[in-house]
């Protein structure tokens, strides 16, 4: 399962791709994290999930790491990263989140999109697709 997600990631992520990654990096044992990311392409930033265990040993495995939400800006558009769906106050164009899995919840806004890898296959997907 692991490599076929690794090989599904840098089919799609160069070296030099920034990926911020909406929690939940790695589910198991914590030594294993920098062996399953020194194998992605790309520079990730991590927005904590509910099972990614403490920021600052996520930054000593290399991610640069933050709390949810960030606000960032890409091509004339805002987006609201985080690892909750947060719909109750609208603070970007288009919000992105995980944690739920396949199981986008119902009250779902059109500006909010669940990118979990359940939604795209267990491959991560260009900003640019949430702008279409």
């Amino acid at each position: 399962m692991n490599q076929e997600m690794i090989s599904r990631w840098n089919a799609v992520v160069n070296k030099d791709d920034n990926v911020w990654h909406l929690g939940d990096f790695c589910l198991g044992k914590q030594q294993n994290i920098p062996e399953i990311k020194n194998q992605l392409n790309g520079n990730i930033t991590l927005i904590k999930g509910n099972h990614d265990r403490g920021v600052p040993k996520m930054n000593s495995f290399g991610f640069e790491t933050y709390l949810e939400p960030q606000i960032v800006a890409h091509n004339g558009f805002s987006f609201c990263l985080s690892h909750y769906p947060m719909f109750s106050k609208r603070l970007a164009n288009i919000h992105l989140f995980g944690h739920v899995h396949d199981k986008t919840p119902d009250n779902t806004p059109s500006w909010a999109f669940n990118v979990s890898v359940e939604m795209s296959n267990y491959t991560p997907r260009p900003i640019e697709y949430y702008t279409i």
